[in-house]
C-alpha cells in the first residue's frame, strides 16, 4: 500500500522540509483516503459497532447465512497466565444461541501463522469455562482470520481446518469438539461468490468501489468521520515547519530538509497510532521500519499537544 504522506509532501515551501499546504485535515484525511479494511487499525475504528458487518463477514466465512450476532467486543484482551503470553482480539463475537465467533484481520507484511491460531483459540477456550462448570459447556468457537495474501499457500479463497481422526477423516464425536479455524485468503477474489465479495471489499480503499452494502457504508462513515479538535495536528505542522526553517539556515541544508521531513512524517504517524486511527504495524510498514524501530523512535516524541 502506498504511502499517505509521501504525496502531500512532496511539495516544499522555501526552506521547510513540511510543503505550506499540509494542514492537519489533509494529513489525517489523506492516512483515511488509503486505509482499508484489512488494515486492523482501520477496521476495528470502521466495525468495532457494527455487528451487522460482523455478521456478513462470519456468514461468508463459515457459509451459514442464518448465523445471528448477538453482541461484539473488539480489543478485548485475554490475559494469559503470570509470565506468559497474552492475547488481543480484533473482534470477539457471541452468537444468538450460543458460541462464538473470533475474526481477526492480518496484512501480508505480518503474515498468520498456524501456531498463532492455535494459541488464540486455547487462550480463548481457557476464559469461557469458570471454574466447575462441565466440560460439554465449553461453547463452540470459530476463529475466522481474514488474510491479505494466501497464507495457507494452496490457492483457495478460503481454509476450514477442524479436529479430525488422521486414520479415517472422521470427528470425535457426532459434532466434534466444536472448534474450527477458517483462513480467508482475500489474495484474487472471485466477485461471483459470497466470500469473494466480501475479500474484495477488504482490498479496497474506495468505499464507492465496494460490493457489499454493510461494508461499505461502515467504511464511508468512518473516512468521513470528524478526527476530533485539529490543534494539536497544526501545532505539530508548525512545529516542524519552524525546525525545518532554522535547519535550512544552516550548512547541510539538505540533510536537514529530509531529516526534518522524516521526522514529520514519524510525528504524524504516531499520533495516528495514538488516536486509533491507525495500527502500529501499518505505520511502520510505511514509513520502512519494523515495529520496534517504530515503537522506540516514537516514544522519543512528546505527543502533540502535551
Amino acid at each position: 500500500m502506498g504511502d499517505g504522506l509521501s504525496a502531500a509532501g512532496a511539495a516544499g515551501c522555501g526552506d521547510s522540509p513540511v510543503p505550506c499546504d499540509l494542514d492537519a485535515n489533509e494529513v489525517v484525511r489523506n492516512a483515511l483516503a488509503e486505509a482499508r479494511l484489512i488494515d486492523d487499525g482501520f477496521m476495528v475504528a470502521a466495525l468495532k459497532d457494527r455487528a451487522d458487518c460482523l455478521e456478513v463477514i462470519a456468514r461468508a466465512a463459515l457459509g451459514d447465512p442464518t448465523l445471528r450476532l448477538s453482541s461484539l467486543r473488539s480489543q478485548e484482551v485475554l490475559p494469559g497466565m503470570p509470565g506468559m503470553h497474552g492475547a488481543r482480539l480484533d473482534f470477539l463475537c457471541e452468537r444468538d444461541g450460543g458460541g462464538r465467533v473470533v475474526v481477526e484481520v492480518q496484512s501480508a507484511a505480518r503474515g498468520f501463522d498456524p501456531r498463532r491460531a492455535r494459541f488464540y483459540a486455547s487462550l480463548l477456550d481457557a476464559w469461557s469455562l469458570p471454574a466447575g462448570t462441565p466440560y460439554r459447556d465449553l461453547p463452540d468457537c470459530a476463529l475466522i482470520a481474514m488474510c491479505e495474501d494466501d497464507p495457507v499457500g494452496r490457492g483457495l479463497p478460503l481454509y476450514t481446518f477442524s479436529r479430525t481422526a488422521a486414520e479415517d477423516g472422521g470427528l470425535f464425536g457426532e459434532r466434534g469438539d466444536g472448534s474450527a479455524i477458517v483462513i480467508v485468503s482475500c489474495e484474487d477474489p472471485d466477485e461471483g461468490t459470497e466470500i469473494g465479495r466480501v475479500a474484495h471489499d477488504m482490498l479496497c480503499a474506495d468505499p464507492r468501489d465496494m460490493l457489499v452494502g454493510p461494508l461499505a457504508d461502515a467504511a464511508r462513515a468512518a473516512k468521513e468521520r470528524d478526527v476530533g479538535p485539529m490543534s494539536k495536528w497544526n501545532d505539530m505542522v508548525e512545529g516542524i515547519r519552524a525546525a525545518g526553517r532554522a535547519e535550512g539556515m544552516a550548512e547541510g541544508k539538505a540533510e536537514g530538509m529530509a531529516e526534518g521531513k522524516a521526522e514529520g512524517r514519524l510525528a504524524a504517524y504516531a499520533d495516528l497510532v495514538r488516536d486509533g486511527l491507525l495500527a502500529q504495524s501499518a505505520a511502520a510498514e510505511r514509513l520502512g521500519m519494523t515495529q520496534e524501530q517504530f515503537a522506540e523512535e516514537a516514544a522519543k516524541l512528546a505527543p502533540t499537544g502535551a
